[in-house]
């Protein structure tokens, strides 16, 4: 409350001596010009700014997006297991070998399960996950994906499950 009183009093004492001399008024309007071109021009110098940042996260984000393609990867040993934790969840292991020039990131996948009868398939789950697959150009490492939830699978009855994946997108590292 004190403040706003101060503040009250101050503005009170700036409108008496713009309205008592005229030199003191137009140093008061010359001031507050200054002052607004000061904020316009912060305001203006930050929204560069910031629209530099966005333009170099999104250069980044594209190349991380596209500097690696699936077809520089060989990826072998790919098992589809349920993991440890979890009624329904499982996970896909595997392991990569990078021959890219870039290091490997993030693989994204998509793994299909199927239910076969008679030759009558019919997909029972489909979901995406992804693996965290931090591997240097040129070196070989194992990855493990987030756990996969496939819930309200259906009862097999005679049926055999199989399963497929594919890499749907991949990301630098």
């Amino acid at each position: 409350m004190i403040h706003f009183l101060i503040g009250l009093f101050v503005v009170g004492l700036i409108i008496a001596g713009m309205v008592s001399s005229p030199a003191f008024r137009n140093f008061v309007i010359v001031a507050i010009i200054l002052i607004a071109g000061g904020f316009w021009w912060l305001i203006d110098s930050s929204n560069k700014s910031s629209e530099q940042y966005r333009a170099k996260q999104a250069a980044e984000e594209r190349f991380a997006a596209t500097a690696i393609k699936a077809t520089d990867l060989k990826v072998d040993d790919v098992k589809f297991k349920k993991a440890s934790y979890g009624l329904s969840d499982y996970i896909l292991e595997g392991v990569v070998t990078n021959n890219s020039a870039y290091q490997l990131g993030t693989m994204y996948f998509e793994v299909v399960l199927t239910d076969c009868l008679n030759q009558n398939c019919r997909v029972v789950g489909q979901e995406s996950t992804s693996a965290s697959a931090p591997v240097p150009a040129g070196q070989v490492r194992s990855f493990s994906s987030y756990a996969l939830k496939f819930n309200n699978l259906p009862p097999l009855n005679g049926a055999t499950r199989s399963w497929t994946y594919k890499i749907t997108s991949l990301r630098s590292g």
